[in-house]
């Protein structure tokens, strides 16, 4: 099952809590839902941008591409949102 229908199922399985771990679980939920934002506008269009990059040189790549090297946001929203579900639990 893709991970989009997973965040969104746990937005609405968080949205349906009645107990006090509600307010963490849309915490945790929030920012799975940013996080798959950010993949959506921005790191899936610049992978398929290089997917078309074969006959650029590799410098030419890396220069018009340099947010891929600091992709470590990216990993602390996954890492934040599944940390806040665990605290929830």
């Amino acid at each position: 099952m893709p991970l989009t229908l997973l965040t969104l199922a746990n937005m609405v399985a968080a949205w349906l809590e009645q107990g006090p771990r509600r307010y963490w679980w849309l915490s945790a939920a929030a920012i799975s839902v940013v996080e798959r934002i950010v993949t959506f506008s921005y790191f899936i269009p610049t992978m398929l941008w290089l997917q078309g990059t074969d006959n650029l040189p590799q410098t030419q790549v890396a220069m018009d591409a340099p947010g891929l090297r600091s992709s470590w946001s990216h990993s602390g929203g996954v890492a934040g949102g599944t940390e806040g579900v665990i605290v929830a639990g």
